[in-house]
């Protein structure tokens, strides 16, 4: 291996990120999933799937450090993880250029790893990770180790490093399950190197791969003490196994081989050639698709270098070590099957793979012996010398353009990923969450995240019971909803609904909240899901702070009922937005800060409310509240705003609407339906639609 001297660009390297991140880091939490990370990792909760058990044990540790609050120091713990994964990337690239490459110059090896390992260090999604709370940059820490301890078996020919990576594999499980599909990689290069005592090595590597596997107790371990946030309830058999293999979002696997139907399947007996050349047109559409992704992520994120080194890199790898690129093949290629609907950060360990195919490819060609000058014979022909002198210059121009990408690519990705100055997290929903009724019974939608936060954390509210409304309209409210969770709470008896049918669980819903109204203020976050699953609308007032009430049957008046709730939230969202815009970050703005998705989609059930019950003045100041801060003008908003407009009366307003259809979205769905309006709404303002 390197000399400490030779891997000196390495240690700076890491420096200089360090320096970076420490720069940019986020003060305090987040949105999205920082709450829940933060919450989970100083509670000792169950996060979403597949539950990360050992990103909480270990992020836990980092939240007892005497050093800023709690959500610094899992941000920090994000950021501490990143530079270990920095460096476990370039020690695996440096062990995989001394396999291939063994009679290579050391210092060239080190710096063909260097350049790929520092454009993924400051690419805006790598970047971004490193500065909250979130699990990816330790899932790339353990992915490069899994790969470093792999390469130094066969380097070292010392079993031990094989013993380990079967324990980390196991561990790893722990913070990204997805890790599962390496097994194939892994064992590639198991039967490939090992030669003797095999079946005695596989043996005590799944034992030791179990063992740290076992980290998925803490799931069913912790759910039985009821911690409160406890996604999944996974202390049953049923629900752990939801948890782990995370059921919750299967919908959005490996939708690369999604093939869809077509037409001509669906007509009575297609002939063979109609199969064949609709399963070939099928591949090559997917294969396009799956390049055009691949070089969004890759020459987008990180450098055209890594995205042009991943082939001829792999080109290279192939023909030098079979077993090694099917090993790196199949971690990149499962990772971004897998993921292949989200990208980003989901694809980091195939970030990893091009950046470890890059330096195959820039040790190879700038080293190669065409690209050197010819030895010296003696000879003293002038024009000669040029010549060599002129063939040695390209390379260290080609070396420093590659290496002043990094510092350029660093200032320009900085504007973006600065979240040094991010408070928005801590103030818009801690104002209103201080507002609900003493002693309510709560129903979280977008926000329960942040609103467990806010309980388990800071200990905002300690009279509130809160129920995620997601429970309430999931598959089996039952499972998640019990008298062990809850001890206060009552619960109808589940062998009265069906929950295959989605009408019974609305009956669930009405009978739960009947059962608990008189002991509790039943208070439901505005959310457009809640109300389309149960028809619930009617029921609810709205209440303060654009919360809604669980009063069926009641009439009050407008003010009382919610107006002036909905200008206190009005007041404080527009002086939020204006505060984020003036001392946060200014290019990211209102929804690259996220915090924007909370407020919008309360908006989006207020709208909701507001039309089924027929307050057609509060659905109009919401529908003015969400074009004007959040999402702009689009289709859907000049439809609601088209249907508002007739509904108080105001025809010119409606015709207006209609033409910024017509003229903005002349293809859209909600075009259609104002063309094919009925006879008493619209045929005022426009002649039938005959298509």
């Amino acid at each position: 291996m390197p000399t400490a001297h030779q891997i000196r660009p390495v240690f700076f390297l890491i420096l200089f990120i360090w320096a970076w991140y420490l720069i940019t880091i986020a003060p305090s939490v987040l949105f999205f999933d920082s709450p829940e990370f933060i919450n989970t990792a100083f509670a000792l909760g169950i996060s979403h799937p597949a539950g990360f058990p050992l990103y909480n044990l270990l992020a836990k540790g980092f939240t007892l450090a005497p050093i800023g609050s709690i959500p610094f120091r899992v941000n920090l713990f994000s950021a501490v993880s990143s530079l270990v994964a920095l460096g476990l990337v370039a020690c695996a690239g440096i062990a995989l250029l001394r396999i291939l490459f063994p009679d290579r110059n050391r210092e060239l090896i080190v710096w063909s790893v260097v350049v790929p390992t520092g454009y993924l260090a400051i690419s805006k999604p790598y970047w971004l990770q490193s500065l909250q709370a979130e699990v990816y940059t330790l899932h790339v820490a353990l992915t490069a180790a899994l790969i470093l301890l792999m390469f130094l078996w066969k380097l070292r020919d010392d079993v031990r490093y094989l013993y380990g990576a079967g324990l980390l594999f196991g561990l790893s499980a722990g913070n990204h399950a997805t890790v599962a599909f390496y097994l194939p990689a892994v064992l590639v290069l198991f039967f490939c190197w090992c030669r003797e005592n095999r079946w005695t090595h596989l043996a005590r590597c799944i034992c030791l791969f179990l063992l740290g596997l076992s980290i998925y107790a803490y799931l069913p371990l912790r759910s039985i003490n009821e911690p409160s946030f406890d996604f999944g309830n996974p202390e049953t058999v049923d629900g752990f196994f939801y948890q782990v293999t995370d059921r919750r979002h299967s919908y959005y696997h490996f939708r690369v081989f999604d093939m869809g139907s077509s037409e001509s399947s669906q007509q009575e007996g297609p002939t063979l050639s109609q199969q064949a050349k609709e399963a070939a047109d099928k591949i090559s559409f997917k294969a396009g698709l799956m390049a055009k992704r691949l070089y969004q992520n890759i020459a987008g994120h990180l450098s055209w270098v890594c995205f042009i080194g991943l082939f001829v890199g792999g080109v290279l790898c192939y023909k030098r070590s079979r077993p090694i690129f099917v090993f790196l093949l199949v971690i990149a290629g499962s990772n971004f099957a897998f993921f292949f609907k989200w990208g980003r950060e989901s694809i980091f360990p195939t970030y990893v793979v091009a950046c470890l195919m890059a330096a195959v490819m820039l040790a190879y060609f700038l080293d190669a012996p065409w690209s050197s000058p010819e030895p010296n014979t003696g000879k003293e022909d002038e024009n000669q010398e040029e010549e060599q002198a002129a063939g040695f210059r390209w390379k260290p121009i080609v070396w420093a353009v590659l290496v002043l990408m990094i510092p350029f690519n660093t200032i320009r990705n900085l504007v973006w990923v600065d979240l040094a100055d991010i408070y928005s997290g801590d103030t818009l929903m801690k104002k209103f969450y201080l507002k609900l009724e003493n002693n309510s019974l709560f129903l979280p939608g977008m926000s329960w995240f942040y609103y467990y936060y806010l309980q388990d954390v800071e200990r905002l509210r300690d009279d509130i019971t809160a129920v995620p409304a997601w429970d309430l309209v999931g598959e089996n409210p039952p499972g998640m909803l019990t008298s062990r969770r809850y001890p206060d709470l009552k619960f109808p008896p589940p062998a009265a609904f069906d929950f295959s049918n989605m009408k019974n669980n609305a009956a669930y819903n009405r009978a739960f909240l009947e059962l608990n109204r008189e002991n509790y203020p039943v208070i439901l976050e505005h959310n457009p899901v809640y109300f389309d699953r149960t028809g619930l609308e009617s029921d609810f007032i709205p209440s303060r702070v654009l919360f809604a009430r669980y009063s069926p049957g009641t009439t009050q008046s407008e003010d009382y009922s919610g107006m002036n709730g909905w200008q206190e939230f009005t007041y404080w969202t527009g002086k939020e937005i204006e505060r984020s815009f003036e001392e946060e970050n200014r290019l990211q703005g209102v929804e690259g800060l996220g915090w924007g998705n909370m407020p919008k989609m309360m908006l989006m059930g207020t709208i909701t409310y507001a039309r089924d019950t027929k307050r057609y003045p509060l659905e109009a100041e919401a529908l003015s509240l969400q074009v004007n801060k959040f999402t702009g003008e689009t289709a859907p908003f000049y439809w609601q705003w088209l249907e508002n407009r007739l509904h108080l009366n105001k025809p010119e307003e409606a015709e207006a609407a209609f033409k910024a259809l017509e003229e903005k979205f002349p293809e859209a769905y909600e075009t259609q339906l104002a063309r094919g309006r009925p006879e008493n709404h619209t045929s005022q303002l426009h002649p039938p639609y005959n298509p």
